[in-house]
């Protein structure tokens, strides 16, 4: 069956999220609908593509992704479908996509659709239910838009770079509120290049990397790269977003000796 998943900021409460499935589903019944999050922090789309892009590859080729983040009915904003290492992405084009790619997509287009915001009170319902299910039945992108150029782009997970440092800032907190930086192992281990460094952050610094959580005693702080290769900082069996003062967009900063 095909598969496609959903990412949104629409919360658990309301009726929205249901809404899009069962649109899809009346368009096209044999589908197999996947919530990969709904709790993505309101308009957060660097939040988003964390999520989204450290998720993907765990699905089947051909998979098709919706994601709904930042819906301000904005007609300056375009809905588009993107196809990217053999999987389908749709969305609006707020920069939310150049921050999950990491090399040109294969196909970008710009969906056609006749909805506008007098027609319904929610017109990407319509068009991204009707993009998904093209897409999920025949997987050809040009049938759904009119070639784009490029997307917007944006810098949301990409850290500041120097010889003697790295300077990144908390994307994500986690349901046990740990903290993810925007600087990963690879871009690590090339700056680093053997070299003594320190992780500072507020009035805390840390001084080495650990290989998991227990590696410190009840209760301390520590600093480890996660299952998606990304720095985190954490206090062991404690909740470090509360503990250390911490908020998303907050600088966490790596000094080379």
């Amino acid at each position: 069956m095909p598969i496609v998943t959903l990412t949104t900021d629409f919360g658990t409460k309301d009726y929205y999220a249901g809404m899009l499935k069962g649109t899809m589903l009346s368009l096209c019944g044999n589908l197999t609908i996947v919530d990969i999050s709904h709790n993505i922090q309101p308009f957060n789309i660097t939040e988003a593509a964390f999520v989204l892009k450290n998720a993907f590859s765990s699905f089947p080729e051909g998979t098709v992704h919706v994601v709904s983040v930042n819906d301000q009915d904005d007609r300056a904003v375009r809905y588009i479908a993107a196809e990217y290492l053999k999987h389908f992405f749709i969305g609006f084009d707020n920069g939310l996509f150049s921050m999950i790619f990491e090399k040109e997509p294969d196909a970008v287009v710009e969906i056609v659709h006749g909805q506008n915001g007098s027609v319904a009170s929610f017109p990407w319902k319509n068009i991204f239910a009707r993009a998904a299910c093209a897409l999920a039945q025949d997987k050809k992108i040009s049938a759904i838009g009119k070639p784009a150029r490029e997307i917007l782009t944006k810098t949301g997970l990409t850290p500041v770079v120097q010889e003697s440092l790295i300077r990144g800032s908390v994307i994500y907190v986690d349901s046990f509120h740990n903290l993810v930086v925007n600087v990963n192992k690879d871009l690590f281990g090339k700056i680093r290049k053997e070299r003594n460094y320190t992780i500072s952050f507020r009035r805390e610094k840390i001084t080495g990397i650990s290989d998991s959580y227990h590696d410190v005693p009840e209760g301390e702080m520590l600093c480890l790269f996660n299952s998606a290769g990304y720095m985190e900082i954490a206090i062991n069996s404690g909740k470090a977003g509360n503990l250390l003062g911490l908020n998303i967009g907050d600088t966490v900063q790596i000094d080379f000796e």
